[in-house]
């Protein structure tokens, strides 16, 4: 995270760090679907996200979110 912080030119080095636990409060293990997006292509990442709405219409994670 740092090192697309340092890329992008418009960020604070060590804000994602500080972000990312307040971000996910409380979903980090209500997602529905997880893409990692280091290991395959912008196009691979979207194929499967589109697949996987087509297989799955209703989200899961907003009822977990609703409680």
């Amino acid at each position: 995270m740092q090192e697309r912080e340092v890329l992008r030119r418009d960020r604070c080095i060590g804000l994602s760090n500080d972000q990312i636990d307040r971000a996910h409060q409380g979903v980090l293990n209500s997602y529905d679907f997880k893409v990692d997006t280091t290991a395959i292509s912008s196009f691979e990442a979207a194929r499967l996200i589109l697949k996987y709405i087509d297989d799955n219409p209703v989200p899961k994670a907003f009822k977990v979110l609703g409680k």
